[in-house]
């Protein structure tokens, strides 16, 4: 309890709270730097509070973060060219779901951050970005991933015509048990659709949903960003040998379309193959 009080006073004043953040808690930030190391950027944020950990190298990344036990709260933040975070944001949603990614953005190109958004990006940040910035950036996906992974154990599966939203919603199973894990906002998609077997689910109550799952505070945004998660979910999907029945209803919304209507909330999930991939999106 005290913890949770000092971290929502951090996310409203994250400088005067360092002090607090270093005696509590270091949330482990690794940041991939192909170019060069930011060392200003890196520095204020080690004096934050934040254990930064530097590379050059993508593949040396990759193997730290596989040899992590427990990712919890833990963050990447990629500083390379916008071919390369796109890359490594897409690879890093697919082996490991549940991180944390920011980038900093290279351009003032809309085409660059729609990239980063369907490679599943969480926070995007001009160059320019002050660190009380990355900060709150930061501090919010710590928050948040901590507050998550404290629900996860135990949890009751939700079950849709052979469907199945296991391990609290975070893992999408098909009726052969093929499992792919899910990002936030993939999982807000879906849980909005599982309450609705059969039904048209409207643009403006997943927009909602979704929105939510990245930011409490926000609940309205534009709907090319749904149709954008919607076709990513899909591609992700069908990468795994999976293929989510997501009707498109044109101009109502969307429909989770299986044959069994019968929604099941209170199964247990059954043995799965998990493929984790696509964490707090």
């Amino acid at each position: 309890m005290i913890a949770n009080v000092i971290i929502s006073g951090m996310l409203t004043s994250p400088w005067s709270s360092r002090k607090v953040m270093r005696m509590l808690l270091k949330p482990l930030v690794l940041v991939l730097a192909p170019q060069r190391i930011h060392t200003t950027q890196i520095h204020n944020l080690n004096l934050s509070g934040f254990d930064c950990r530097c590379f050059v190298d993508q593949h040396t990344l990759y193997a730290q973060i596989q040899d992590l036990a427990d990712i919890r709260g833990v963050t990447v933040v990629l500083m390379g060219t916008a071919t390369q975070n796109r890359h490594a944001s897409h690879y890093l949603r697919t082996v490991r779901a549940e991180l944390g990614l920011v980038a900093q953005l290279c351009t003032d190109s809309e085409d660059e951050q729609v990239g980063l958004i369907q490679a599943g990006i969480d926070w995007m940040y001009p160059a320019q970005g002050s660190t009380q910035l990355m900060v709150a950036m930061l501090l919010s996906l710590w928050n948040r991933r901590m507050a998550m992974s404290r629900h996860r154990p135990g949890a009751p599966a939700r079950r849709c015509g052979g469907w199945v939203l296991a391990g609290h919603g975070w893992i999408l199973e098909d009726p052969q048990g093929l499992g792919v894990s899910l990002t936030a906002s993939e999982r807000a998609l879906l849980m909005a659709l599982f309450a609705a077997p059969g039904l048209t689910v409207s643009h403006e109550t997943l927009i909602t949903a979704t929105n939510r799952a990245r930011n409490p505070a926000s609940s309205t945004g534009p709907r090319t960003r749904l149709t954008v998660l919607v076709s990513r979910l899909r591609t992700k999907c069908r990468h795994h040998g999976v293929v989510v029945p997501i009707r498109v209803m044109h101009k109502l919304g969307y429909m989770f379309a299986v044959q069994n209507h019968a929604p099941e909330s209170d199964a247990q999930p059954g043995n799965t193959l998990k493929l984790v991939s696509g964490g707090s999106d």
